[in-house]
């Protein structure tokens, strides 16, 4: 659900979740580097407006963080 300052999540561990806008120190930046994977819908329950170049530019960071994440603990 998305009344457009608040979302309604559901989680495997918790169940519904509400989250408010303004309510969290999570930037968006940080939902989409570290967070679920992301796929380019057009409904879902967290929505990114963002030109699609940046939207490639994020999955292309975040390929390249795994990456580096993963050789570090093949270290």
């Amino acid at each position: 659900m998305n009344n457009g300052k608040s979302f309604s999540l559901k989680t495997m561990e918790d169940g519904m979740v509400l989250i408010h806008s303004d309510s969290t120190a999570v930037s968006d930046s940080m939902f989409l580097l570290f967070g679920g994977s992301i796929s380019k819908r057009r409904f879902c329950y967290l929505k990114f407006f963002m030109r699609p170049v940046v939207a490639e530019m994020y999955q292309s960071l975040r390929r390249q963080l795994y990456e580096l994440i993963q050789t570090k603990f093949d270290c």
